[in-house]
């Protein structure tokens, strides 16, 4: 009897697949509950048997169960390809609105079949997504054209317009934000990207004033034109200072245009002294045409008027400035190069050794402070100068070179010995490599002005 009633329930199971693949659900439905009851006579009737299966009653549970949810599974595959349309036609308001009957089916579904297959936690959250991202499309679309219309407008030079365009996208872009906070078409970049075009455009003509004064003041500096540098230093700090206020995302803003404009402001009456103590001590480089290095090292007083304080551990103003890393002396020549309206940097290491000039019958005595002597640092040109006129370029503080290396790590040179070697190192011109952030008693720079 259990060999007949298993054999029964397989056919009955079969005639239910057959239904199903007829889209018949009700009778695929009624041949599956039939095929259920038989298996579980022979469960409880026969326990012993070989064809009792707890197994098989759990699956063939399963099936009734997908087979009670399917019709609503079709169903909404079927609104689904309703919204698919809608949404190749552009009816975003309307795929969204019938959206709304697809996610309440997928939520009964959920409820009431959660043991089905078909039971989808993911695929309601994702319906919920589409339907926030369909409602919220049209207004992404208007962004969308108002912001290009802003682009093509600032090509065309019509900046206060753009500027009107970069607003009313940025309003939408919070109106946006604010009603659809879960579409993936809401972004705080956006927004900001968005202010930054509005203040940019908004704020052309100050942003090229500053561009036009900046340019103009590197070239007053330059030719020595002191009084109307001065005057236009004046100038630009008024045109930062309402560009910060009023435009303050602006890309015309620019931290390190600040930093140069306060620095100048700041020394802007010093300008004309510090330019001739620098040009009356510059010489030309031989065979580096262009390129003028200061003929002695940078002095404690001259470190401490450009950067307003001195880190030498022995003061004195005319003694070279020591106790300065590698990048401490670039800050030095990146502010001496605003003051100069010229590029200055530290020297490269050809152009060093061309300033020193040939050593073979050179006494060093005369020309280098060392160990020799006292082995203690001593002021600025206390010896005879080398080669065109330069003094201590070798001894007294070994020197920073240049680098254009990019990475932190990356070790940086010194050259020309100091007081603490003896002649005969000074003499092979020794050239050390140590970390950029290095502060020495026993290294100093110059620098070079192209």
């Amino acid at each position: 009897l259990s060999e007949e009633s298993y054999q029964l329930s397989l056919e009955k199971e079969r005639i239910s697949q057959k239904l199903y693949d007829e889209a018949d659900y009700v009778a695929a439905i009624k041949a599956i509950e039939e095929a259920i009851s038989l298996q579980r006579k022979i469960n409880e009737s026969y326990a012993l048997s070989s064809f009792s299966d707890v197994n098989r009653l759990a699956k063939l549970n399963r099936r009734l169960g997908y087979l009670n949810a399917y019709p609503l599974y079709k169903e909404i595959l079927d609104y689904e390809s309703k919204v698919d349309l809608l949404k190749d036609e552009e009816k975003w308001i309307e795929a969204g609105n019938l959206l709304t009957e697809v996610i309440e089916k997928q939520l009964y579904l959920n409820s009431e079949y959660r043991s089905s297959d078909l039971a989808d936690g993911l695929k309601l959250n994702s319906l919920k997504i589409k339907q926030i991202k369909y409602r919220s499309t049209p207004l992404y679309l208007q962004i969308n054209d108002l912001e290009n219309k802003a682009d093509a407008l600032l090509d065309k030079g019509n900046h206060s317009k753009a500027a009107a365009f970069y607003e009313d996208a940025m309003r939408l872009q919070d109106e946006l934000n604010e009603s659809f906070s879960g579409s993936p078409y809401s972004s705080v970049d956006r927004i900001n990207d968005l202010r930054r075009k509005n203040q940019t455009a908004a704020s052309y003509e100050l942003g090229e004033l500053i561009n036009t004064l900046n340019f103009e003041i590197d070239n007053d500096l330059r030719r020595r034109k002191l009084l109307l540098a001065k005057d236009k230093i004046l100038r630009i700090v008024d045109a930062l200072q309402r560009m910060d206020e009023e435009f303050p995302f602006s890309s015309y803003n620019d931290d390190g245009l600040k930093s140069k404009i306060n620095f100048l402001n700041f020394i802007r009456n010093d300008v004309e002294l510090i330019q001739d103590r620098i040009y009356v001590n510059l010489i030309t480089v031989p065979d580096e045409p262009g390129i003028r290095m200061l003929k002695t090292e940078v002095s404690q007083a001259l470190y401490s008027t450009i950067i307003g304080y001195n880190p030498s551990r022995f003061v004195g103003d005319l003694m070279p400035v020591e106790s300065v890393n590698w990048k401490e002396a670039n800050d030095f020549c990146k502010r001496l190069s605003w003051v100069m309206g010229l590029r200055v940097r530290l020297p490269k290491e050809h152009e060093y050794r061309s300033a020193i000039g040939p050593l073979r019958y050179v006494k060093l005595e005369k020309f280098v402070v060392s160990n020799a002597e006292e082995a203690k640092l001593t002021n600025l040109a206390s010896k005879e100068p080398l080669g065109e006129g330069f003094y201590d370029l070798l001894g007294n503080v070994s020197e920073w070179l240049f680098s254009d290396g990019v990475f932190e790590n990356e070790p940086v040179k010194h050259i020309g010995g100091h007081f603490n070697d003896r002649l005969n190192t000074i003499y092979s011109v020794p050239v050390r490599m140590v970390k950029r952030n290095e502060r020495s008693r026993l290294i100093g720079f110059r620098f070079v002005v192209e």
